[in-house]
């Protein structure tokens, strides 16, 4: 992200598209933790049945906010769904609880439709070297739905990001081009709450007028644009 926040922040001031840089980084980080979490997925299927219950039960031990995520992919889940369930919490306990009703909840919608037999099957294979290991079409669908839950985490988080890291350089410059003082004008949070000029961190800028008075600034990126 780091690389693009120049080149975003320029096209955004000439009048180009800066989304195909933030898709970039979307999409690079979909590749790496979609190996990630195939190369674990691979590991436990190895080790036989009840390999997906196995692996949430384990990932559920581990320390850390990258394996709380994964404790919410693997259970086909994603965090905000997860607060909607259970009342605004998403402890490891809840995630883990939820994770495996959700999947037993796919098994059982599975093995008792009547027309199972009419669905379009999907069978994953993944492969290492000359190891190969197969999921069945359950495992398969629920693959598809952990690779879905962690792209819509990297999706929602990669946006969010640019806005943060985005937001205030792009201010600056702005400020910079409108020849505005450096005196007239803070971008520092910290600050604006020092001198008593801001108590929401959603205000991005104060700039002070001829009359020194203050003026708050608050920008947003679109991720979205309608033509």
């Amino acid at each position: 992200m780091k690389e693009f926040i120049s080149k975003i922040i320029y096209s955004i001031l000439t009048g180009q598209d800066y989304r195909t840089y933030v898709l970039a980084t979307i999409n690079k980080r979909f590749i790496d933790k979609a190996q990630e979490l195939i190369s674990e997925v691979f590991e436990y299927k190895r080790r036989g049945d009840n390999w997906l219950e196995k692996l949430l039960e384990d990932t559920s031990k581990k320390m850390g906010k990258e394996n709380k995520f994964k404790l919410l992919w693997f259970g086909g889940l994603n965090d905000k769904t997860v607060k909607n369930m259970a009342g605004g919490t998403s402890t490891k306990e809840v995630c883990l609880d939820l994770g495996k009703k959700n999947i037993k909840a796919v098994k059982l919608l599975l093995e008792e439709s009547e027309s199972r037999e009419n669905l379009y099957q999907i069978k994953i294979i993944i492969k290492k070297g000359h190891e190969q290991v197969e999921l069945d079409d359950v495992e398969s669908l629920f693959f598809v739905n952990i690779i879905s839950a962690m792209k819509l985490t990297i999706q929602g988080g990669a946006w969010s990001e640019v806005g943060k890291k985005t937001e205030k350089g792009l201010l600056h410059t702005i400020f910079r081009l409108l020849k505005i003082p450096e005196d007239n004008y803070v971008l520092v949070f910290d600050e604006m709450k020092k001198k008593g000029l801001v108590e929401n961190r959603e205000i991005d800028a104060i700039v002070f007028s001829r009359d020194k008075e203050p003026i708050t600034v608050e920008l947003k990126l679109l991720g979205i644009c309608r033509s």
